[in-house]
């Protein structure tokens, strides 16, 4: 394992389904499938404004990615999920699973998704996990919207991909930031269920300033900027790592709802490279101008109402990080 200076986010709370919280057994395996799959809601409809941030058709017309539709089948086949499928004529193209943070889907996600299209021609996934069920955000976190109904997204959107004929199956990646970023290290856990069902189907997760709190019984810690209303300990923050796979995780210093300092050090230790960026805030690489250039430096606070956190716009971190999967993305194709 190589530490080297690095970035990753999310905003979390705490759980509104008070009954579940004494429940020792809801980690992720055949027998919870159904509970960590909450209903699709097959009525609901994209709005205009997702938020008041940002304006849907304008900003996907910009972006020269394919909107949104429901094309994937849940993890159980029993709904569907929204996603942005933008796919190259390059059976050589690498693949990337792109995952949304606590927010839902936001200008962030499309321009990653540009910026990986147009720096590594490759095919663009964009998979939405809240839309698809008539919900805008999760700032609560650690319930049944989080990380394990996540990870069975991710694998309903792989299992998809399989049946898209220049997709590339040796070369899929999963790349997220906050919660998104919490997914892709939970991805790569090695826990049974998520070992099996994963295999050598990703080849790395890219997780950028992400939600790495775990519960007591794993060793958690408690965070300092968790609400005072909400209780202390999450009811379902399961273990992250060791690893199966790969996993590359980049950290900020002053990132405040997911300050690394809060976590269990093997989350990046363990990871294949860890890389931390003392001035980098949650969020470094916000879109503050939708699909067009964002403005370096600008800072902006959250949406979410339990922890209006700040998140500044860093180029240079940005740049380096995207620099640094460009890199290890590249390296793996040409070796093939």
């Amino acid at each position: 394992m190589r530490l080297i200076l690095g970035a990753v986010i999310l905003a979390f709370s705490a759980n509104a389904n008070a009954f579940f919280w004494n429940k020792e057994d809801l980690g992720l395996k055949e027998e919870t499938i159904q509970f960590w799959q909450p209903s699709t809601n097959e009525n609901f409809q994209i709005p205009e404004r997702p938020y008041d941030i940002w304006h849907y058709e304008r900003n996907m017309l910009g972006s020269g990615l394919n909107f949104f539709s429901r094309n994937i089948p849940t993890y159980d086949k029993k709904g569907t999920l929204f996603a942005s499928w933008t796919p190259t004529s390059n059976s050589t193209s690498p693949t990337i699973i792109i995952v949304h943070g606590g927010h839902g889907v936001t200008p962030g996600e499309l321009q990653a998704g540009m910026w990986f299209k147009k720096n590594l021609n490759a095919n663009v996934l964009i998979l939405d996990s809240f839309w698809s069920r008539g919900i805008f955000q999760n700032h609560e976190t650690t319930n049944q919207h989080g990380v394990d109904m996540r990870v069975l997204d991710v694998l309903a959107a792989r299992k998809w991909l399989e049946s898209q004929p220049l997709v590339n199956q040796n070369f899929v990646y999963v790349y997220g930031g906050s919660q998104g970023g919490w997914t892709a290290l939970r991805l790569m856990t090695d826990d049974p269920f998520i070992k099996q069902s994963v295999g050598n189907k990703i080849r790395a997760a890219f997780s950028l300033y992400p939600f790495c709190r775990e519960a007591p019984k794993f060793g958690g810690k408690h965070s300092t900027h968790v609400n005072t209303n909400l209780s202390s300990e999450p009811w379902h923050a399961p273990n992250l790592g060791p690893y199966f796979g790969k996993v590359y995780v980049f950290t900020g210093g002053r990132d405040e709802p997911t300050d690394p300092n809060q976590c269990n050090q093997s989350v990046f230790t363990q990871a294949t490279e860890w890389h931390h960026y003392p001035e980098g805030t949650h969020s470094w690489d916000l879109a503050n101008r939708g699909t067009n250039p964002p403005v370096d430096g600008e800072c902006a606070r959250a949406k979410n109402p339990l922890l209006r956190f700040q998140m500044c716009r860093n180029d240079k971190i940005t740049y380096d990080v995207l620099g640094r999967i460009k890199g290890i993305i590249e390296k793996d194709v040409n070796n093939r």
